[in-house]
């Protein structure tokens, strides 16, 4: 049985990119990539497309969520809630 794309893939792949950002800790997580989509096409409960097709879906979704953060950080208006930093108090 397979299903179109794989979201083992797609959650793999959101999960390397937040990898931490120690070697070991970075090794570890890219190994564990690595493994679950082979093991994923070895016990023949994806395709090798289906796998291919979940990393790009996870790719897209980290890459369409950084793009908004950054939009949203760039373009937010202050509001009355909004925590202010202490250089932006003024002096008395």
């Amino acid at each position: 049985m397979a299903s179109f794309p794989s979201f083992h893939a797609a959650v793999a792949a959101i999960l390397w990119r937040l990898r931490p950002a120690s070697r070991l800790g970075s090794a570890g997580v890219s190994a564990w990539t690595v493994a679950l989509c082979a093991a994923c096409a070895l016990t023949r409960q994806h395709y090798v497309l289906d796998v291919l097709a979940g990393l790009a879906v996870g790719g897209i979704a980290v890459t369409l969520v950084d793009a908004a953060r950054s939009w949203f950080a760039h373009t937010a208006r202050p509001t009355p809630y909004t925590a202010r930093s202490p250089e932006s108090e003024p002096a008395d």
